[in-house]
């Protein structure tokens, strides 16, 4: 009876791991592809600024994009943008907004 406990557990516990796994979106996942900022307009970058307001805010204090350069931001938003869902379209906005307004 207890090995049907300890079996059952695990099972419950792979199926948890397993939902909470964030999933990269494809935009977002490609890190060989050029990002480039410039195909981004101010009205973009305006809505970049909202969502990551409204979404990454959820779960954290929101940090100035100064406060980190480039390079750090980018490994930051690719472990925060899939557990914030914000991926395809949204995603690339915030990434752009605050890679735009980054420490250089």
């Amino acid at each position: 009876m207890k090995k049907v406990g300890l079996v059952f557990l695990f099972g419950v516990m792979t199926i948890l791991l397993s939902y909470c796994t964030p999933k990269v979106g494809k935009e977002i996942s490609k890190t060989n592809e050029p990002f480039d900022l410039a195909s981004f307009s101010n009205e973009d970058l305006a809505l970049g600024h909202q969502l990551m307001n409204a979404n990454c805010a959820k779960c954290h204090k929101l940090h100035d994009p100064k406060h980190f350069s480039s390079k750090d931001w980018e490994g930051i938003l690719k472990a925060m943008l899939p557990k914030a869902k914000l991926e395809g379209r949204e995603g690339a906005l915030v990434k752009a907004y605050i890679l735009k307004n980054a420490q250089n």
